[in-house]
């Protein structure tokens, strides 16, 4: 009987041990995007940048991470899921010790944020192919909502501790602590037993990686630099990514009719449920990226909390997530997934609309905390359905590939919904403070018609203002005046980019009617 007892805890040690790799490699991942968010004032003063050239850096992330990740998925089907997150773990370790060390916003932009990037294509895949390739029946269903707890618990305390960090030792230190943690986990994973790899025979897709990852690359970056580039160049880049997108539509189709194996399989464009599963998987971090921006510039640079206070709030966003992710499954049993997502979307709409209300230049009220957790709230709703509303349209052959596709939708959702909230914040400030300091009798003549032409003014705190006209040769009331014109643009800009928000979020109610009412009613509804 000792013996037995032996053996049953040596097998559920071993049966188990993945998916703690699976849960320590997403909660790692998600706390990168924590720390990035929650880093915006120290990286503006350490590289001597503003909020836009940060904001690029935060999209940097999961547009590569998104461009890449279908084909870090059907890697995984090649080489094995093993090998692929120790690959993924690597170059995270090594995009993290590059953010350490970089000398400049270029270095740690295009190198450290590209290489993290890359790492997260390959290794969030491989995670994902991990579950089903080691767990079936109710431990799949387990492992999956592992997964999702995952998230939650980054969420919450990715921002806390990566604030305390932040504060008391410095950014720098924070990206070296993950470094050694993605170090740890690839050391770990080496422990995961070989028999949960993968080995399938297929033609790895290099044609359709390129046309996805340019197409991706160009619209994404053409969204993030609408307020600096000009039309010419934005129209060029928007354009040919689209017709990039639509190339590769059109050549994964021709292989999929040669039956070979194709990044894209034509179920997840015509399936009706699929699509709009995905579309929701998108809106989920569309909406989380997007907010947690606009929310950490206002909180760092409008009220000039730190970073562990700003974590603190924002925990308050995952909680909603985490209660309503993992509660929804729980209460309600007969779930219209229709009607979870309209019910989210609606939710999200409100949220937004909350925040703009609630924004000032005064201390934070309970309409502003309450937002935030509504939001989360939505979030969690969503999160709850979209995956299921995917898997359960496909049958077993796409499955494995299915995780590879919805975390390149997560992310390609961040990137987009940072870009444009961005947008949407920098140009309503641009106008703002150009239309705030015309107004002013005591300012007007300061506008040059250099300052007339200029297309966007960066989003700066009082006391960044301050330093800067103090170098100026100005009068004690234009001084005054600049800075009280900047204080209440930067609320102007916070309120139209929350109220804009929202409508964006609003434009996604017109995709959940593609989702069935009942899950009974879904497989292969195409």
């Amino acid at each position: 009987m000792g013996n037995r007892s032996k053996r049953n805890s040596l097998t559920i040690k071993s049966k188990w041990y993945p998916l703690l790799i699976i849960c320590l490699t997403q909660i790692l991942c998600v706390t990168d995007n924590s720390i990035m968010f929650n880093a915006l004032s120290a990286l503006v003063i350490s590289f001597k940048s503003n909020v836009t050239t940060i904001q690029l850096a935060n999209s940097i992330y999961p547009l590569v991470a998104g461009a890449l990740m279908l084909s870090g998925g059907l890697l995984g089907l090649k080489i094995g899921w093993k090998k692929l997150l120790s690959i993924g773990l690597l170059l995270l370790a090594v995009g993290e010790i590059m953010a350490w060390v970089s000398p400049d916003i270029l270095t740690f932009t295009w190198g450290a944020r590209v290489l993290a990037g890359l790492g997260a294509s390959l290794a969030m895949p491989a995670a994902i192919g991990l579950i089903p390739a080691n767990y079936s029946g109710k431990d799949l269903a387990i492992g999956f909502g592992a997964l999702g707890a995952a998230v939650g618990v980054a969420s919450s305390f990715g921002p806390i501790v990566g604030g305390w960090i932040i504060d008391s030792y410095g950014w720098r230190i924070a990206f070296f602590v993950l470094a050694i943690a993605f170090v740890i986990a690839l050391l770990a994973a080496f422990l995961i037993d070989e028999q949960t790899r993968v080995k399938v025979k297929i033609k790895f897709d290099y044609i359709g990686t390129i046309l996805f990852a340019i197409a991706i690359v160009l619209i994404t970056l053409g969204l993030i630099n609408i307020s600096v580039w000009n039309t010419t160049t934005i129209g060029a880049s928007l354009i040919t990514g689209l017709l990039f997108l639509i190339f590769f539509i059109w050549y994964e189709s021709k292989l999929e009719k040669r039956q070979e194996t194709v990044l894209l399989p034509s179920v997840f464009i015509k399936s009706k449920q699929v699509r709009a599963g995905l579309i929701m998987t998108a809106l989920i971090f569309f909406l989380t990226g997007g907010l947690s921006f606009v929310l950490v510039t206002y909180l760092q640079v409008v009220k000039e909390f730190n970073a562990l206070h700003t974590g603190l709030i924002l925990s308050i966003n995952a909680i909603g997530i985490i209660l309503f992710s993992i509660g929804t499954p729980m209460v309600i049993k007969n779930i219209n997934p229709r009607k979870i997502c309209q019910l989210s979307v609606l939710i999200a709409f409100f949220a937004a609309l909350m925040l703009a209300l609630s924004i000032n230049s005064s201390s934070l009220g309970i309409l502003f905390y309450s937002s935030i957790f509504i939001a989360g709230a939505a979030a969690g709703l969503l999160s709850s359905q979209a995956g299921v509303i995917v898997t359960s349209g496909i049958n077993e052959k796409y499955a494995a590939q299915s995780g590879g596709i919805q975390g390149s939708m997560r992310n390609i959702g961040c990137a987009i919904g940072i870009a444009l909230v961005g947008l949407i914040m920098i140009s309503s400030l641009t106008h703002s403070i150009k239309h705030g300091i015309l107004k002013d009798p005591i300012t007007e003549k300061l506008i040059t018609s250099k300052v007339k032409l200029t297309k966007t003014i960066p989003f700066v705190s009082d006391k960044q203002l301050k330093t800067f006209i103090d170098s100026k040769h100005y009068s004690d009331a234009e001084k005054k005046s600049l800075i009280k014109t900047n204080t209440q643009s930067r609320i102007t800009a916070l309120q139209i980019s929350f109220a804009s928000f929202g409508g964006l979020i609003l434009i996604f109610f017109i995709f959940t009617f593609q989702i069935p009412k009942s899950y009974k009613s879904i497989k292969n509804n195409i």
